[in-house]
């Protein structure tokens, strides 16, 4: 490790009758990779040999006594005391990795007041792993530096935490009047407005036993659900949809935590309660539909009249056209009876440019796209929003039915009954979402847009990005006409593989995205079976493309092995 960053390190141990674990927890610390460091233990008037435990470490530790006052008070005293420029907490029943203080130090060295914190692993009252508890796996898609994230969310141990000394000269210290909830308290002051640093990986092991205060205490609810409550209700607009991409999208997922994570029937309710009033906001809101067209007016004017059609009349309709060739009069003409319609014309750059100027004008709480040669049900916003509102979804689509753009004969029922949930895997090999089936609340849409670059795919990888971040629903019926014909991507080989390397390369290039190399290899299996069906003259430029892609970004050696048999397959030659 560099010398030019090596601060000194407070290691505080506060112990209250702990001399069965101690030595674990005081030979964690003295075995730090990282050396700059002091170990100051804090006797809060243990009744057991604590003392005699403590004093046979010699100089190796600083030591205190004082009359008990809960681990509050043991840290304020640790705090008072220590020399070093950053804090680090560890309770005597638990202990750290040895490069604990090596891993935070180093996560600091270039923004040194930052909070660095870990995940950790729990273990029982005999040291048996329980489980790790992992900020990146159980929230994949949130700001983990967003100082009240990891608060909110439950994913804080104290003693995962590094503090820069300032950060208790500005706020101040532990609450002595809290026996259970002091950690928490500080950490929510103290983090808020903060960056953080996070290091996904467990640097401690968190004991879990019969005789922790916070388990016992009779004091444990009812301080437990003030903290919550007064949290809870403490949080911006700002902050809620930092956390959770939209103040709907937030409240949803805290109240299924509390449900699931916690003792505190009163704060539960309360985040049940900002639900079900968020909701409320959301029952009668603008809709804002957006259709890009190119020519084709004929079938534009049936899509429109679809729209009109609705059951549900809060709308507006967004007509952008794509530097149509074609005479528009006829759909100016039209759309002048209603208000709710309006058009942008813009020059011909693509479905994918046109959606995102639809995107940038529409106003409603949601989004809804339409293509021109497609037709929605009568009644197809209004069960979709219902379904959505009583389901707790801020995505979803629906079922819908294939027909001939030519006659309108039915061609084929999508049942798309596994896409619901948690999706992401799947739409990386397999996304048959049809975009004019899709609602999504327009705050969780945010900044995101249809890539320009692409000509296929474009759809899909916005719908990963989507689906990275939330769960979608699915309604189980067919309430979309969705058109096809000789030209549909649908029925052409040589714009379905094109549709492959553009999200093959776009999951590439995103670290977290490549590591499903599963999902990614089902690209290239299913890109390989269509290879032999596309004409001679497009097999360069695909081959092309798709080694670019995959060389540009890199790949794991699975992967790579993966590839060289496909090679085989693509060149005609056995293997």
């Amino acid at each position: 490790m560099s010398t030019e960053f090596k601060p000194l390190v407070s290691i505080i141990i506060p112990i209250y009758n702990g001399s069965n674990y101690m030595r674990e927890a005081i030979d964690s610390a003295l075995a730090q990779t990282y050396s700059n460091i002091e170990i100051l233990v804090i006797n809060d008037g243990s009744s057991d040999n604590t003392e005699d435990v403590a004093k046979s470490y010699n100089g190796k530790i600083r030591y205190f006594s004082k009359e008990n006052g809960g681990v509050s008070s043991a840290l304020n005293v640790g705090i008072a005391n220590m020399q070093g420029e950053y804090f680090s907490w560890l309770s005597h029943d638990d202990f750290y990795a040895p490069d604990k203080i090596e891993r935070n130090i180093v996560a600091l060295k270039d923004e040194p007041i930052r909070i660095a914190y870990s995940d950790y692993d729990s273990i029982d009252e005999k040291g048996r792993y329980l489980g790790t508890i992992s900020a990146k796996k159980l929230h994949r898609s949130a700001n983990y530096e967003f100082g009240i994230f990891p608060i909110i969310c439950g994913l804080v141990h104290g003693c995962s935490l590094l503090i820069h000394r300032s950060h208790f000269e500005r706020v101040g210290v532990f609450d002595e009047n809290l026996k259970t909830t002091q950690d928490y308290d500080l950490w929510f002051k103290m983090f808020r407005g903060q960056r953080l640093v996070y290091i996904p990986e467990p640097l401690i092991k968190g004991r879990i036993h019969k005789k922790q205060t916070g388990l016992n205490s009779d004091k444990t609810i009812l301080e437990g659900e003030i903290l919550w409550t007064n949290m809870l209700k403490s949080l911006t607009d700002e902050e809620m949809c930092v956390i959770g991409g939209s103040e709907w999208h937030f409240w949803i997922n805290q109240a299924q935590f509390m449900e699931k994570n916690t003792q505190y029937a009163k704060s539960t309710e309360y985040a049940f309660e900002r639900l079900r009033k968020s909701k409320d906001v959301l029952k009668d809101s603008l809709v804002s539909i957006i259709i890009p067209f190119y020519n084709r007016i004929h079938l534009l004017l049936e899509c429109i009249k679809s729209v009109q059609q609705q059951s549900y009349k809060n709308w507006e309709l967004i007509l952008i056209n794509d530097g149509s060739t074609n005479d528009i009069d006829e759909i100016e003409h039209y759309i002048m009876s209603d208000e709710r319609i309006k058009i942008i014309n813009s020059a011909h750059m693509g479905v994918a440019h046109a959606r995102n100027i639809g995107l940038d004008a529409a106003v409603g709480k949601f989004i809804a796209f339409l293509d021109s040669d497609d037709k929605w049900n009568s009644v197809k916003l209004e069960k979709q929003l219902k379904f959505m509102l009583d389901n707790n979804y801020c995505v979803s689509h629906t079922n819908y039915n294939r027909v001939n753009i030519n006659n309108g004969d039915l061609l084929a029922k999508i049942d798309l009954s596994e896409l619901q949930g948690d999706v992401f895997k799947h739409f990386i090999y397999s996304c048959g979402v049809a975009t004019p089936c899709i609602v999504v609340e327009r705050e969780l849409w945010g900044s995101l847009r249809f890539p320009k670059s692409m000509d296929y795919g474009e759809d899909v990888c916005c719908w990963l990005e989507l689906a990275w971040h939330s769960r979608w629903g699915l309604l189980k019926e067919a309430l979309t006409l969705v058109s096809v014909g000789e030209s549909s991507a649908y029925k052409d080989n040589y714009k379905q593989q094109l549709g492959y390397i553009e999200i093959l390369r776009y999951v590439l290039k995103n670290r977290e995205w490549a590591k499903y190399q599963l999902e990614i290899g089902i690209i290239a299996r299913d890109f390989a079976d269509l290879y032999p069906k596309t004409n001679f003259a497009n097999r360069y430029n695909i081959s092309l493309r798709l080694y670019r892609a995959v060389q540009r970004y890199g790949v794991t050696r699975t992967f790579k092995i993966l590839l060289h048999r496909i090679k085989f397959k693509i060149l005609g030659q056995k293997q």
